[in-house]
């Protein structure tokens, strides 16, 4: 086989080497869970900055807007679930899922790092979650 336009081929192996190089940038699955679980043990024991700390900029908005309050007050007034343990979860780019013993929890990259996006999660049929904390 001849390559008639070297050019070419050398543009899609640099732009399949950006998109691993990319893809690998991101955190991992594994990490997700580990902050859905952290946000949820912040829940359980009512550490409301913690939470806080753990939302992406637009769901800490939602809350305080929500809420009336300051997030870390107002996050431990909308009785958000203990999540429990994780049991599964699924990145897909920057966004993820991770479900949770009694929680499902939707995060994004923020920061260079997950972010709770959405949290108190329930499916609601073939209908979006509902969810009682959301945010970009």
């Amino acid at each position: 086989m001849r390559i008639r336009h070297p050019l070419a081929l050398l543009a899609i192996i640099a732009s399949a080497a950006a998109a691993t190089g990319c893809s690998a940038a991101l955190p991992s699955a594994a990490a997700a869970a580990d902050v859905a679980s952290r946000f949820s043990a912040a829940i359980a024991t009512e550490d409301g900055a913690a939470a806080c700390g753990l939302l992406a900029p637009g769901a800490l908005h939602t809350v305080e807007e929500a809420t009336g309050a300051s997030c870390p007050t107002g996050i431990l007034s909308l009785d958000l679930p203990s999540g429990g343990p994780a049991v599964g979860d699924e990145a897909y780019g920057r966004a993820a899922v991770v479900r949770l013993e009694n929680d499902t929890v939707f995060l994004t990259i923020a920061g260079g790092q997950w972010a709770v996006r959405a949290a108190g999660c329930t499916p609601n049929g073939d209908a979006p979650y509902d969810c009682t904390v959301t945010g970009d």
